[in-house]
């Protein structure tokens, strides 16, 4: 795993996956599945919390002119 993870490192600081890649012998495609992988990884899912508002109050009816 931590050579997975320096390869994305090096694909990232350098900028340029496809040099990365040949340079390991490996496929582009390749990076951006480990990528993809390390990033699910680093950061979990969590729910956010959530408020209900109040119904709204209804408006008072508009006053009738004469």
């Amino acid at each position: 795993m931590e050579e997975k993870r320096a390869v994305v490192g090096e694909a990232l600081s350098s900028g340029n996956v496809i040099a990365t890649a040949k340079r390991h012998g490996i496929q582009a495609q390749q990076i951006y599945r480990w990528r993809e992988r390390l990033d699910e990884r680093q950061s979990p899912t969590a729910f956010l919390p959530v408020s209900i508002a109040p119904d709204s109050v209804p408006l008072s009816p508009a006053p009738v002119l004469d």
